[in-house]
């Protein structure tokens, strides 16, 4: 094996090494957005910060993930069971009543408290609130790149 060859094989991550990868992605997003969204539904605020599609396929990879745990094709630290998932469904669906524009109940609130606490552990509010700021940044630093340049003219 040459140099080149061991150097491409070290970059390559196997199927395992980017299904956990993704997962940990998804469960990062999860973490920012049910925090964003539940906050913003306890101030009563109209804009409620997460994209519907956004919501809508973060949900649905955790609640994957999730699955695969309970089937035991997917090992992770926390144990998670049935009535796990089925809290993060309901969850699931009551973020997408609330941001197509219908009902915010406060039970939102409770339920995504047991379900993050479930998923990260007690302390899960303030690692949200870091992730969707580091999210926020980034997402302005994208933006700011983005935007054509345009030159001085005097």
């Amino acid at each position: 094996m040459t140099d080149e060859e061991i150097d491409e094989s070290d970059d390559e991550m196997s199927e395992e090494e980017e299904v956990l990868s993704w997962i940990s992605e998804a469960d990062m997003f999860v973490a920012a957005y049910v925090c964003t969204l539940s906050t913003a539904i306890a101030r009563g605020d109209a804009d409620l910060g997460v994209d519907a599609s956004a919501w809508e396929n973060t949900m649905a990879a955790v609640e994957w993930a999730m699955m695969e745990q309970v089937g035991g094709r997917l090992w992770t630290s926390r144990p998670i069971t049935i009535d796990d998932v089925d809290r993060m469904r309901r969850l699931h669906a009551m973020g997408s009543v609330a941001l197509a524009g219908g009902e915010r109940p406060s039970e939102l609130c409770q339920l995504a408290n047991q379900c993050m606490e479930m998923m990260f552990g007690p302390g899960w509010v303030w690692m949200a609130m870091d992730l969707a700021r580091r999210m926020r940044d980034r997402w302005m630093q994208l933006v700011t790149l983005r935007r054509p340049q345009r030159d001085n003219i005097s």
